[in-house]
C-alpha cells in the first residue's frame, strides 16, 4: 500500500527552471489533502530549490524534501534512493516515484520503489489508478 508519493522537480513539477506546471501541483496538493506524504526527490541545486520554494511555497505542498544538493548525492545513484528510503522510515513498496527519467526509474524500481514514467499529465490518471 502506497504511504508516500516522491516527484521530481525538473521535468515533472517544473517543465523549465522557473515555470511550474499548476497541473502537477495541484495534483501534488491532491495527494496531500488524501492523507498521503508528499515529498519532493530532487537534484536541484540548493539555491534553485530555495527560490522555487519560496516563490511557489513547495514546502506548504509538500511535507519533506530529498534534495541533491542537501544530501551530497545525484540522481540516479542507487545511494540517492536508499537514502531516500531510511530517511522517510518507510518500505521501498509503499514509496511511489513520479520521475520523467528512465534511469532514475530502474534505479529506483530494483530497491522496491513504485515507480511511474511522468510523460505528461496523462501520467497522474496511471497515479490515481494506483492510490484508489
Amino acid at each position: 500500500m502506497i504511504k508516500v508519493i516522491a516527484f521530481d522537480l525538473n521535468g515533472v513539477l517544473f517543465p523549465t527552471p522557473r515555470k511550474i506546471n499548476s497541473t502537477v501541483l495541484e495534483f501534488v496538493k491532491e495527494c496531500k489533502s488524501l492523507g498521503f506524504m508528499t515529498v519532493a526527490a530532487s537534484n536541484a541545486s540548493k539555491g534553485s530549490f530555495e527560490w522555487r520554494s519560496r516563490k511557489f511555497g513547495l514546502m506548504n505542498v509538500f511535507d519533506g524534501r530529498v534534495i541533491s544538493s542537501d544530501i551530497g548525492i545525484r540522481k540516479p545513484s542507487k545511494e540517492f534512493f536508499e537514502y531516500m528510503i531510511e530517511i522517510l522510515g518507510f518500505f521501498p513498496e509503499e514509496i511511489l516515484l513520479v520521475d520523467d527519467s528512465d534511469r532514475n526509474i530502474q534505479n529506483a524500481s530494483e530497491l522496491g520503489i513504485v515507480c511511474v514514467k511522468y510523460e505528461g499529465e496523462e501520467s497522474l490518471d496511471v497515479v490515481r489508478k494506483m492510490l484508489e
